[in-house]
């Protein structure tokens, strides 16, 4: 096994977390020892490492020695992380772990992440438009589950204790069944009633992720003191025709 002397040890222990480091302030850190094997795989690049066997050392040493990131890279797609990985500037060594067939781009992966929820909320919003079931108002949607048995707002002018039963992710996937604890809110909607299980959609089309989607439980139902008559007129008070 070889020792690790490389004056960039921050970078590739920032890529390579297994590897045991020592000088330039890092630290030594534990890691799992490699476990013994009688042969050992030499090669000088990628394609021959194809060669080794899984479980078997493997020492890269290439001939054309050009940055440390060319043996951190190799460490990525060859080494199994699990075990120590051991470099210096000639190249490095460690357990071989054949070839990973799991490799993907984090961007790749959240771009099309992306792609799937723009497509569900668009169609989400359409379907929404032509169902009956849901009331809207504004990117509010919401629609009655089942009924209660108390008395309703009688107008716009009502706070409600409500509790969250069920949260969904922004791909219409249940993220959350725990009962929350009972929350105020200042819902403007005539109708609801003490008992009444609804669900709640605030969608984004544009920005997915900022949707809200829930289903809560009106708890009780307190009516809001009235307005001062000069606020009042002035929220009724109808613009001037030009």
């Amino acid at each position: 096994m070889f020792t690790r002397f490389i004056p960039a040890a921050g970078i590739a222990a920032a890529v390579i977390g297994t590897l045991t480091l020592t000088g330039c302030g890092s630290g030594e850190q534990t890691v799992k020892p490699a476990p013994i094997s009688e042969k050992l795989c030499v090669v000088r690049n990628y394609a021959e490492a194809a060669g080794c066997t899984k479980g078997d050392s493997i020492y890269f040493a290439p001939e054309d020695w050009k940055n440390e990131q060319l043996t951190v890279d190799f460490a990525a797609a060859w080494c199994d992380l699990r075990y120590t990985v051991a470099m210096n500037q000639a190249g490095l060594t460690c357990v071989y772990s054949g070839p990973k067939q799991q490799i993907y781009r984090g961007l790749e992966v959240l771009q099309q992440k992306a792609a799937e929820e723009d497509k569900f909320n668009r169609e989400l919003a359409a379907k929404l438009d032509t169902d009956k079931t849901w009331s809207k108002n504004g990117t509010t949607y919401w629609k009655t589950l089942r009924e209660g048995t108390g008395k309703p707002c009688p107008d716009n002018a009502c706070r409600y204790t409500l509790t969250v039963l069920k949260t969904f992710d922004h791909t219409g996937k249940a993220t959350d069944v725990k009962t929350t604890n009972p929350q105020a809110s200042d819902l403007n909607n005539v109708g609801w009633q003490v008992g009444d299980e609804i669900e709640m959609l605030e969608l984004n089309t544009a920005e997915p992720r900022k949707s809200a989607h829930f289903v809560m439980r009106i708890d009780g139902i307190e009516k809001l003191p009235a307005k001062p008559a000069a606020e009042a007129k002035a929220d009724t008070k109808k613009p001037a025709k030009k």
